[in-house]
């Protein structure tokens, strides 16, 4: 994806239920892409249609504490935005229609007429499964 490498994430969490017993979770993380120095995470889903679903979609990106730039992306977002705890949230269409997605300095002035006139030049893009690398 745009020059990175691409794995998807897994956070081990131990919880306690209401019976006060210990269980282990994992969580996924959709995408993480590195490039050097660089990591992002994202993650992606359909719509979040209620406040349990954005939940359960955003919690992996919430217990990541190591300050990287963490992503979600969905269907139906007006405008990209930033919520309390630092997640970016934005739309699928502005993801596929920007080349400046991880620059946090343009891409968040970019409106949305200059997102779509990009989107229009752009190539179409699909997400693929990215080959393990041996070594």
């Amino acid at each position: 994806m745009r020059g990175y490498d691409v794995d998807v994430g897994l956070i081990e969490q131990a919880e306690r239920n209401k019976k006060g017993e210990y269980s282990r979770n994992q969580l996924e993380i959709d995408f993480v892409c590195n490039q050097g120095s660089e990591r992002y995470y994202i993650q992606v889903a359909y719509s979040l249609p209620t406040p349990e679903k954005k939940h359960q979609e955003e919690r992996p990106l919430l217990l990541l504490r190591d300050g990287f730039k963490r992503i979600m992306i969905t269907k139906g977002f007006p405008a990209p935005h930033y919520n309390d705890q630092g997640v970016l949230f934005m739309d699928l269409f502005d993801f596929y229609s920007t080349a400046t997605v991880f620059d946090d300095n343009r891409a968040s002035k970019l409106s949305r007429a200059q997102l779509r006139r990009d989107a229009v030049r752009a190539k179409s893009f699909r997400f693929r499964r990215c080959p393990k690398k041996n070594g």
